[in-house]
This record gives C-alpha cells, structure tokens and sequence, in this order.
C-alpha cells in the first residue's frame, strides 16, 4: 500500500513556498509521491491565469523530483473545480492507496465551507501547512500572535468536531512569500527579486513567455 500527497492550489505562480512545504509533507508522512493540482474554474477566486499556463509552471517547477507528478484533472473538468471531486477521482484511480490532502492553513481556514468537505475527510487525511505570512506580522520574541492563537483553535476545533477524521499539522515555519507580492514583482519585470522565490526553471518560462506582463 502507497501513500500519495494530493496538493492542489491555484499556483499563480508556483513558488518555492510550495515546494517547501511538499518536500516537507514528503519527509514527515513518507510520501511516495505528490500530485500538484493546479485548480480549473475555481469559484473562490476570480482573475486567475490561464490554466494551461499555470500548470507548465507548475510542470517547470517540480521536472527535477520525480517523486512530485502534476495533474491537470481539474482543468479538464467541466465546470467549478471541487476538491471533493478531485479526492474521489484519486481513490478510484488508488483504492488501495493512502491519501493525504495539502492545504495551507489560509484555505484550512475555509475548508468547513467546502463542497462536501466531511467527505473529504473520510477519504483522505488533511494535512495543514503553517499560515503564509504576511506584511501585517510584527510578532516579537515574547508577544503571543493572535492570529496563531486563532489558527490553533480552529484546528482543536475540528479534530475535536470531526473524531473520526485525520487531520495532521506539519512541523515548519511560516513560508514568507505572497502570491500576491510575487505577481507584481514580475509585472513590474524586476526578475533579479523574483529568483529568490521562484523555481528557476519556471523563472525562465515567464521571462521567456512573458506572462505577467500585460496582467
């Protein structure tokens, strides 16, 4: 019996946040491989780049691992992507397989929301990476952040609500990157930043097609 990472996200772009957190899940859990699935139609976020685009970046990214695959069973699909389809999809494809679902903890947040999210957890264990953080994170050595306060509430409270389920928090530090900051850094072209962040490999895919530019 294998065991096999599910990591979706919207990827726009893929950075090496991602991939820390996926060579993490990999070490901790014992992963035999981690299928990253750039998501299709998502009805959470609007303006995102074309999905053929996102999943090359995320192809560039991880052609180095073969132990990471990527997936575009979300972009083919019909319709608004629902993670619950996609779990389903993998069982059937893995029935003997064990599961573990990727999320960080932004979406975890927002995953009591979720089409169908109790079935998820009966099919694949949860796993939570550390909240990303962001420019409004001034914590000081001594001073409690109420935001990881909140965040571990929120995760006591659905293990406690959801017995039955698997729900595992990885063991790492916040990943200080924003999808956000990383996409005007490259529609203002200052590529010399961005390779702190981005795969070189996919750095080279943007630059070469020009992808942020005109966003």
């Amino acid at each position: 019996m294998g065991k096999i990472g599910l990591f979706g996200g919207t990827y726009d772009p893929i950075h090496i946040g991602h991939i820390e957190i996926a060579n993490k899940a990999m070490d901790e859990l014992n992963l035999d491989t981690i299928y990253f699935i750039p998501t299709g139609k998502s009805y959470f976020k609007e303006n995102v780049l074309g999905s053929d685009i996102r999943l090359n970046m995320v192809k560039s990214a991880i052609d180095s691992n073969d132990k990471f695959k990527a997936s575009d069973c979300e972009i083919k699909r019909v319709g608004n992507t629902y993670s619950i389809d996609t779990v389903k999809l993998f069982r059937k494809q893995f029935p003997d397989d064990e599961l573990f679902f990727i999320m960080g903890m932004d979406s975890f947040r927002l995953f009591h929301k979720w089409k169908s999210y109790k079935d998820i957890l009966e099919l694949a264990a949860l796993v939570v990476a550390p909240r990303t953080k962001t420019r409004s994170d001034n914590t000081h050595e001594g001073i409690i952040d109420n935001e990881d306060v909140e965040d571990d509430t929120y995760f006591e409270e659905m293990c406690l609500n959801n017995p039955d389920a698997v729900i595992l928090r990885l063991h790492m530090d916040k990943i200080d990157i924003s999808s956000t900051d990383l996409r005007n850094i490259l529609k203002n072209k200052e590529y010399d930043k961005a390779r702190n962040y981005i795969p070189s490999k996919t750095l080279e895919y943007i630059i070469k097609e020009g992808i942020y530019n005109e966003r």
